[in-house]
């Protein structure tokens, strides 16, 4: 049998090393309206006017559907012969593209020639005994190697891995699995979109056989294995230290033997203190020094070594460990309810050793390293800003013979990245109507329509405080009965009141942002005639 040679490239385009055409369709219906204007003569040309063309840093720009905006790819598949035949839809079995992430350098610098692909675990047989995870796992972007058409290469395989040639197998359901996973690209499945044949007055007006299909560019998915991180180095997490773990001069503490929150927050110009204030919380909150975790610990570990003098009752000098005195201070000066509370100083803060300072660095960098793993998502598969894509499609063709359908892949397309949710599409924005505040005879036609259930004690803070001591600081928790309430609102007074408060902010922040001239447009609204 002769197999004829077929060509997979942009509607539209001339030669076959054309990637997919990227259109930006902004209609309600956009699919339906595109095979709608495809199916008249010409619609071809005017739907290719439709191209994403924005771009940012010369490279091509992609909007999220955020932002109102369906990126469509159209596709052609025709014979390499002479003339160039359109191929007949019926033989093709099924079609597809793929989205990879263009790699970068250790510089960060894109790399337009290695690609990466989103991979996911491939089903195999599972043992079904207790405990057995069945779950597939999303292993994330995983580097591809090989040029396209070259023996051997990545990324000419088809992405279901269940019609790529037979891997090694073990007999062994868990072997098979960590074999899989330790093994070649070959045994993942690639993510894919599907493609669609264009119906037939498409092909009747057009004279081509049309792919088409919505092109992803947001995902809920995110990898399942951990990826490396970029460590904080040594220079800048000693900058970052408290200066109680520094080495050098001695930390300075705030004046007199003991003190008090209140105490602190009251000595506005007292620098020691309020440098003292500040590394308590950076200890207690950003450091997690108090923690259950293993990184904690061995940061208390070095804690301890740290020892303390005190002048106690009768001038006798008593000693304590850092660890000790830090854990009593964050627990009355940071964590505690009793503003007038004390704790006891120490006569003076120890000079740290360069030694013991570079042990405090590497310890706070390992609690730094695990607060991130709890705090920082898995890795999401379009998350990462600035990284471009490119675009594959591809055709699966039956075989007369009864032999598996032949893979044919498009070139690429050109690099892309994907717009940030907050950027401006260019469509106009959507209108929220506000009610009018001094309109009395509107406002009582609002009826609430949202209720919040307060517990009791903050409802008693609200209703036992002036809004003026509360800005001055003298609000208290107050008293109330012992009662919780239901308050309900309009939520167009809501919307209302935020955005009165939005704007002065807006105001406030313009004096040093000076953002006013971007992101606040005004312009007056004619009435209809």
């Amino acid at each position: 049998m002769v197999v004829h040679p077929v060509v997979l490239r942009g509607a539209g385009e001339t030669t076959s090393g054309s990637g997919p055409l990227i259109l930006e369709r902004s209609d309600d219906d956009a699919i339906d309206l595109l095979l709608e204007e495809l199916s008249d003569a010409g619609g071809l040309d005017r739907a290719r006017q439709d191209r994403a063309s924005a771009r940012d840093s010369a490279v091509l720009g992609l909007f999220q559907p955020v932002h109102r905006i369906l990126n469509v790819t159209l596709v052609e598949a025709l014979c390499d012969t002479v003339g160039g035949p359109r191929l007949d839809p019926a033989k093709i079995e099924s079609a597809g593209l793929v989205v990879r992430r263009v790699a970068v350098d250790g510089r960060g610098r894109p790399r337009p020639d290695v690609l990466e692909a989103w991979l996911r675990e491939a089903p195999t047989p599972r043992s079904r005994t207790a405990g057995a995870d069945s779950r597939r796992q999303r292993l994330g972007w995983v580097g591809l190697t090989g040029n396209p058409g070259a023996p051997g290469s990545d990324v000419d395989l088809d992405p279901d891995a269940a019609r790529r040639p037979k891997t090694l197998r073990a007999g062994h359901p868990e072997i098979d699995r960590r074999l899989m996973l330790a093994g070649p690209v070959s045994a993942l499945d690639e993510a894919w979109s599907p493609l669609f044949v264009a119906p037939p007055d498409v092909a009747v007006a057009t004279g081509r056989t049309v792919l088409y299909g919505i092109v992803p560019v947001t995902s809920s998915e995110q990898a399942d294995l951990p990826t490396s991180r970029e460590s904080l180095d040594t220079r800048t997490l000693s900058q970052h230290m408290p200066n109680l773990f520094r080495a050098g001069l001695a930390a300075s503490l705030p004046g007199g033997a003991t003190v008090s929150r209140s105490s602190i927050e009251k000595s506005a110009k007292n620098s020691a203190a309020r440098a003292f204030l500040r590394d308590l919380r950076q200890i207690a909150q950003e450091l997690d020094a108090f923690g259950a975790g293993p990184a904690a610990k061995a940061l208390r570990v070095e804690m301890q070594k740290v020892e303390l003098d005190f002048t106690g009752s009768g001038g006798r000098t008593q000693h304590r460990n850092a660890e000790a005195f830090l854990r009593e201070a964050v627990d009355v000066l940071v964590a505690g309810d009793d503003d007038q509370a004390t704790v006891q100083l120490p006569d003076r803060w120890p000079s740290i050793p360069a030694a013991q300072a570079a042990r405090f660095t590497d310890a706070v960098g390992n609690v730094l390293e695990a607060r991130l793993k709890t705090v920082v998502p898995r890795p999401a598969r379009f998350a990462v800003p600035d990284r471009q894509y490119r675009l594959r499609a591809f055709v699966r063709l039956r075989s007369e013979s009864g032999c598996p359908p032949r893979l044919i892949w498009s070139a690429y397309s050109e690099p892309f990245t994907i717009a940030e949710w907050y950027a401006s599409g260019g469509r106009p924005p959507a209108t929220i109507r506000l009610p009018d505040p001094f309109d009395r005879n509107a406002l009582k036609k609002l009826k609430p329509n949202v209720a919040f259930a307060v517990p009791r004690q903050l409802a008693n803070f609200i209703n036992s405080n002036d809004p003026v001591d509360l800005l001055s600081g003298d609000g208290g928790k107050g008293g109330g009965l012992a009662i919780d309430w239901i308050c309900s609102f309009s939520l167009p007074i809501i919307t209302l009141c935020a955005f009165i408060v939005l704007n002065i902010f807006l105001g406030l922040f313009d004096l040093f942002l000076r953002w006013l001239l971007w992101v606040k447009v005004c312009i007056p609204l004619p009435k209809p005639r």
